[in-house]
């Protein structure tokens, strides 16, 4: 690893927020043989905000992230990501999509066998032709902001869950993408880092202005950071619950959601 630089994190200047959201699906169908579990779902996910998607397992929000990144197609239906079309398109026209996208996985999905370091530098080495020390510089700043820089030599098991995630977020910012989405980011964590792990998300966000979409189990913590809230249940999608009228939903079938929202963690 190359000598350190200046790291001091970096504010990234992101395009002010319109009334044109960011990711769209329309309509969305999918079924796995006689198993339909998406039926006429639509998600309108605004630019710069933090919008939260809940539901209980088996739901298919995995598989809805899964139409954002690409890895998969609604059976008809579509998704839009900054006003392109994802479904259907060629490897080219995805791969450019994707360059938008960053992603903190369900376990942070570090690599064992490379350090803090490497993990978070990855895409940068992978995907751009950025030099040696344009590479550490970017890196560095990420871990310095996340408050992890110390640990950038350590390999992910000699460091904490809490850290790990912090690390797996570093390596989701370090291509300055416009939308990030979350899978369950505080999953196997006590109540306390739990809290730090949404600190840090609020103040990356604070700091970035980037849209994120979390999908998360953890209720009702997951509101108090949540912009919007999306409930996909019995193969639908419920969409803009305000976070501070989630508790009091005026719709009888909406109550009856909300309280088998205690079962679902």
């Amino acid at each position: 690893m190359a000598t350190r630089k200046n790291t001091t994190p970096e504010k990234t200047i992101r395009k002010k927020t319109t009334a044109e959201p960011a990711i769209v699906v329309e309509n969305a169908h999918k079924s796995f043989g006689r198993q339909v579990v998406h039926e006429d779902v639509n998600l309108s996910v605004p630019r710069g905000k933090k919008t939260v998607i809940v539901g209980p397992s088996g739901a298919g929000k995995s598989v809805l992230l899964k139409y954002i990144l690409g890895l998969d197609q609604p059976d008809s239906g579509r998704v839009l990501i900054e006003g392109r079309q994802m479904n259907g398109a060629d490897d080219q026209s995805l791969e450019a999509i994707r360059s938008q996208l960053g992603v903190v996985f369900q376990g942070a999905a570090l690599f064992d066998s490379r350090t803090i370091f490497d993990n978070v530098a990855l895409p940068l080495i992978e995907k751009t032709e950025l030099s040696s020390e344009e590479i550490e510089h970017k890196v560095m700043s990420q871990l310095k902001a996340l408050q992890i820089d110390e640990a950038a030599a350590k390999f992910p098991s000699q460091i904490s869950g809490g850290m790990q995630k912090r690390a797996a977020m570093a390596r989701a910012l370090v291509r300055d993408p416009q939308i990030i989405l979350f899978d369950e980011p505080t999953t196997g964590l006590d109540p306390e880092t739990q809290a730090n792990i949404y600190d840090m998300l609020e103040a990356t966000h604070e700091r970035i202005g980037y849209t994120a979409l979390i999908v998360s189990h953890d209720i009702p913590q997951i509101f108090r950071i949540a912009d919007r809230i999306a409930i996909l249940h019995n193969r639908t999608l419920i969409d803009g619950v305000e976070p501070g009228k989630v508790q009091n939903a005026p719709s009888p079938w909406l109550k009856g959601i909300l309280a088998e929202m205690k079962k679902w963690k």
